[in-house]
């Protein structure tokens, strides 16, 4: 490269081959200038357009090399080249920072910067001196920057989401509205079922007689008000220990309960008629959410009162 440069022969060769368009060409004339900044250029021509990518350790700075490449580009008066692309990033980053799409059909002294610092202008005429312009394979970088960029967004979308979620969510909360309405509930069927059994044993009941009234609508009814009032009672107790976003909590616990429930009767079916396992299925959540709704209105009535 330093051969070409002191070489005038190979100057004039290498300035007639980037006035054809050759990228490689436009590329060393440009890297010439370039990195001795610490920027890389590099250039790919796709039909009639023109891509170049700057790289350096810190981003390029815009206005001054979109500057410096189009002047380059005015003295090699390139042919057949309408539109031109300038992509700058930073060397650890794998998406552009910034970019900048020319149509060199109109006018570029309406695209160039108008007034520069000193030392800018300084940049604009060592450009014209070596006249550089840039080259790689950039066009399926920009893609795969592209790609990455949807890909980062999505994730940064995901993430924000997350973010917000766990914001709200009260893990601790929710978990002891979920013991309670458990423990609760198995508690107070228990004790029911100990007294039922009691009463039927005076009425002489035989244990098979016994374990058909348990197994009746009317039974199954009480037991499953018992677990729905627990469902609420839970929630309202989720909702008071979060002190904020009450019925997301509510909702968390009756969705725990929910989960539970699925889990035990897929591993453990028992002869539960399917009436009983669907109603609790789809009234546990409401139920508790309805628990959280009253925790927060009897929160905003404390509050007014006092």
């Amino acid at each position: 490269m330093e051969d070409q440069a002191k070489d005038p022969k190979k100057v004039s060769s290498l300035k007639e081959q980037a006035q054809k368009g050759n990228p490689e060409a436009i590329s060393i004339l440009m890297n010439r200038s370039f990195q001795r900044r610490g920027v890389n250029a590099s250039v790919r021509l796709h039909e009639d357009c023109l891509q170049i990518l700057l790289e350096s350790v810190k981003v390029p700075n815009q206005a001054v090399y979109v500057s410096m490449v189009l002047t380059g580009l005015q003295n090699l008066a390139i042919a057949n080249i309408n539109v031109l692309e300038i992509y700058g990033k930073q060397t650890s980053s794998e998406i552009p920072r910034w970019s900048h799409k020319i149509d060199l059909t109109i006018d570029t002294q309406e695209i160039v910067p108008e007034i520069l610092p000193a030392d800018q202008q300084n940049l604009i005429t060592e450009t014209k001196d070596s006249q550089e312009v840039l080259s790689t394979d950039s066009k399926p970088l920009i893609k795969e920057s592209a790609n990455k960029s949807d890909w980062n967004k999505k994730s940064n979308l995901r993430i924000r989401l997350i973010t917000q979620l766990s914001g709200r969510l009260n893990l601790r909360a929710a978990i002891y509205g979920f013991l309670l309405d458990i423990i609760s509930s198995e508690a107070t069927v228990f004790f029911f079922t100990s007294i039922a059994t009691v009463l039927l044993t005076i009425q002489g009941k035989s244990p098979y007689q016994m374990q058909s009234e348990f197994s009746s609508n009317l039974f199954l009814i009480i037991y499953l008000c018992i677990g729905l009032t627990f469902s609420c009672a839970g929630g309202f107790f989720s909702a008071h220990w979060a002190k904020q976003n009450e019925i997301f909590n509510a909702a968390l616990t009756g969705t725990i309960s929910t989960s539970l429930g699925i889990l035990m009767h897929y591993t453990n079916p028992s002869s539960t008629p399917s009436w009983f396992f669907t109603t609790a299925l789809y009234l546990t959540i409401p139920v508790a959410i309805a628990g959280g709704y009253l925790r927060k209105i009897s929160f905003k009535k404390q509050t007014l009162r006092a």
